[in-house]
């Protein structure tokens, strides 16, 4: 193979990677906002410190005695 016809064989290697690049950036941007559709904000919430196993054992506002192994 010559060197023009190399060149050439480049350059139509190079124009089919730059459109799979543009798919999957296309792809990518598809994902990434059907991630962000499943997203939910929360505000207004007050807050109070304490422990997350705590917070689970509240019911109504009063904590629920749970015995040794969380029944």
């Amino acid at each position: 193979m010559n060197l023009v016809q190399e060149v050439k064989a480049l350059h139509t290697e190079n124009a089919e990677k730059d459109k799979q690049i543009a798919h999957l950036e296309r792809r990518v941007m598809d994902l990434e906002q059907s991630s962000r559709m499943n997203d939910v904000i929360i505000t207004g919430l007050h807050i109070k410190p304490g422990s997350y196993a705590h917070a689970v054992s509240m019911e109504n506002g009063e904590p629920i005695d749970l015995d040794v192994n969380g029944h």
